[in-house]
């Protein structure tokens, strides 16, 4: 029963992605957040801090603002204090100019969010991104968006 609690909501936070809403993601976040993008480019980096976190959603809808994700797999694994869940997704944008896939490797504590670490083909992804930049839209070349400094109120937490 958990584990299709658990899929389902998943499923529901990637139809609000599909929206342009990360509301839903953004409510189920974890004090202690570590929201990873893999590669080198605007969307890059990691973040462990809540406004942090925002502004990549904020970021990665205005640089690709039609984004839609299709989902082929969820797989949950874990009991509710130490839940890992797997979403393996398409996705595509710009008009369908743009296509990658990826996982979205995320581990729950009680519900709550506090690791999304997220695998696609960042060398495309990489690509896209500078064409974009040589179209004119700078935030495409924008420095990742890294936390501000560091938290001292966040916790040290095991891996």
């Amino acid at each position: 029963m958990y584990k299709t609690i658990v899929t389902r909501k998943s499923a529901a936070v990637f139809a609000a992605l599909n929206r342009g809403d990360a509301g839903p993601l953004i409510e189920g976040l974890d004090r202690d957040i570590e929201h990873v993008m893999f590669g080198t480019h605007a969307l890059s980096g990691e973040r462990h801090q809540h406004h942090s976190v925002v502004s990549w959603y904020e970021r990665l809808f205005r640089l690709l603002p039609d984004l839609h994700f299709d989902i082929d797999s969820v797989t949950v694994m874990g009991p509710p204090w130490r839940t890992t869940v797997a979403v393996q997704w398409r996705e595509r944008s710009l008009g369908g100019s743009y296509v990658n896939q990826g996982v979205n490797l995320i581990k729950l504590r009680w519900g709550r969010l506090q690791v999304i670490r997220i695998y696609c083909d960042t060398q495309h992804l990489a690509q896209m991104l500078d064409r974009l930049a040589g179209d004119g839209i700078a935030e495409a070349a924008a420095a990742p968006i890294l936390d501000t400094a560091p938290d001292p109120a966040r916790s040290s937490k095991p891996t």
